[in-house]
């Protein structure tokens, strides 16, 4: 299958609408911490702490930690707010980082793509202009979506690329950028739950159906949350994030 740049719906950057509304919440917060701010770090964060990759080791305030098993190297309730945007899918232990994110900060944002990103074959495309038959980012190691109660995770096995969706249906809705993004703001503390099924490879080997059906849910309860944040910071929704 091939499609042209044009078509390529890869809305991967930060979202300036969701953004301009963190900004608002965390107006008053004299401590702002961002976590793996890569090549595109925020222009609101005070303090920067990640793996030491790019030019971000040159900015102000910035400390190198391994997310999956370090302590972040901040005293508890140091900083009023914290935002992680594109960090917890990238690792194989992202349960330290959440654990560690509730302890320095009293507040928070945490953005990763969404289950309908991550199951499409739109996210990654050669120069050619090809897709490259692969779901999602070939990089990333976790499927997260927020269902209303707290964030949702469930490892991403390479069977997913085996797995049939309906990728004609599934391109159209991620045609709006919302839809490529797993949003969450929280207070005091993270919630989260990792979804298992029993050893990895049972997902293949006993019941491949069941971890298919995991993933839907997960597309469609994202889709949902996704919807609420996409009318919540266009002002037509009232009520907190």
């Amino acid at each position: 299958m091939t499609i042209t740049k044009d078509d390529m719906a890869k809305f991967w950057a930060p979202n300036p609408q969701m953004l301009a509304y963190i900004k608002a919440v965390a107006a008053k917060d004299k401590k702002i911490l961002e976590l793996g701010p890569g090549t595109q770090p925020t222009d609101f964060a005070t303090h920067f702490c990640g793996r030491g990759d790019h030019s971000e080791k040159d900015l102000n305030n910035y400390k190198i930690c391994d997310f999956n098993q370090d302590k972040l190297p901040y005293e508890d309730n140091e900083f009023d707010f914290v935002y992680a945007r594109h960090v917890i899918e990238d690792l194989y232990n992202p349960f330290n980082l959440l654990k560690e994110m509730s302890r320095v900060a009293k507040k928070g944002y945490i953005e990763t793509p969404s289950p309908l990103a991550e199951c499409s074959q739109l996210c990654d495309i050669n120069i050619e202009g090809e897709l490259p038959g692969y779901r999602g980012y070939c990089h990333h190691r976790w499927l997260v979506w927020n269902n209303g109660k707290g964030l949702q995770l469930i490892e991403k096995f390479p069977m997913i690329d085996r797995l049939k969706y309906d990728d004609k249906a599934m391109n159209n809705v991620l045609q709006d950028p919302i839809y490529w993004g797993t949003f969450y703001f929280w207070k005091d503390k993270i919630e989260y739950n990792m979804i298992k099924h029993g050893i990895g490879q049972d997902y293949l080997v006993n019941n491949p159906d069941d971890y298919f059906k995991k993933l839907t849910r997960g597309m469609l309860e994202g889709a949902g949350c996704s919807g609420h944040y996409n009318k919540l910071i266009s002002g037509e929704a009232n009520g907190k994030a």
